[in-house]
């Protein structure tokens, strides 16, 4: 071709990877590729299917201060990983909140309600019956938010000074991610919940080595080419269509093409398992 590209465009499927796994895998090309100096790319489509658990290790940690006895004490209830609807996740939070409790605190209970405590009976997935009221019989608790959980100093000075497992102040894996209370440490017989985001991912980001550092996104990563935005629920379908700006386009020249690399993050940089779903995209190049 008359501007040197030899190819316009790479598709690909995770099906067809050489090596690794449906969310981080390499593709081998049947030949080599040169792209020229003033080479750009750009995710010009995507398509693949929500398949990653509402309940994931990236998010199954729940964070509990009790207090009961005149002690305040404070541990991890970890939630069992899975697919969740509004009711099934509800049940689970109950079951693994009464495990392990704090001496003197009572059963807790977990009911579906609306934002102000309401809990009428309310059809399943009712938009309105999207928060949850946890309440305990005895004692008082409070579950921990993202802002103490990140922050060292109150990590060292108040959660392991009173008893709290380790654990990683930047990566707490938190289920603040899907559900969370209040902002502070507030110890309470009861607490409504925010509303209840069962996609547990609000966007999937795109790497591949074929970036060229001149994309900047969450946490300062340099190897995005696209945000795919996810708007349904676990089984869905989330889509991707490049909006045409030429500032969407990365710079990737001089360069043989021969085994490019393709892995999908979160907003924090975590490994978004797909359970082996699959999905596509279309790669494609220009000169500028």
């Amino acid at each position: 071709m008359s501007d040197g590209l030899t190819i316009r465009r790479l598709f690909v499927d995770s099906r067809f990877r050489s090596t690794g796994e449906t969310d981080d895998f390499e593709m081998q090309l049947s030949e080599g590729v040169y792209l020229p100096a003033k080479c750009h790319c750009y995710m010009s489509e995507f398509t693949g299917v929500v398949s990653f658990e509402t309940i994931n290790e990236s998010n199954r940690n729940l964070y509990l201060g009790e207090f009961a006895n005149g002690v305040t004490s404070y541990r991890i209830v970890q939630l069992p990983l899975g697919a969740h609807d509004s009711e099934s996740l509800r049940a689970a939070i109950q079951d693994a909140v009464n495990v392990g409790k704090a001496t003197g605190m009572g059963s807790y209970v977990v009911t579906r309600s609306s934002s102000a405590g309401s809990t009428a009976t309310a059809s399943l997935g009712s938009a309105a019956y999207r928060y949850y009221t946890l309440t305990v019989g005895a004692g008082a608790f409070s579950v921990v938010p993202d802002a103490l959980l990140e922050n060292l100093a109150w990590y060292v000075s108040v959660w392991r000074v009173d008893g709290g497992a380790i654990y990683d102040t930047a990566a707490p894996k938190t289920t603040n991610e899907v559900f969370a209370f209040t902002g502070s440490i507030k110890f309470q017989a009861s607490h409504v919940s925010k509303f209840v985001d069962l996609r547990s991912k609000h966007s999937i980001f795109v790497h591949s080595s074929l970036g060229g550092s001149d994309s900047l996104g969450p946490n300062g990563l340099r190897s995005i080419l696209g945000k795919v935005p996810i708007s349904g629920g676990y089984g869905s379908v989330a889509t991707f269509q490049h909006g045409g700006s030429p500032y969407e386009n990365s710079h990737i020249g001089p360069t043989m093409l021969l085994r490019p690399r393709f892995y999908l993050r979160d907003a924090r940089n975590q490994r978004i398992d797909l359970q082996g779903g699959h999905w596509s995209a279309t790669i494609a190049f220009c000169i500028q």
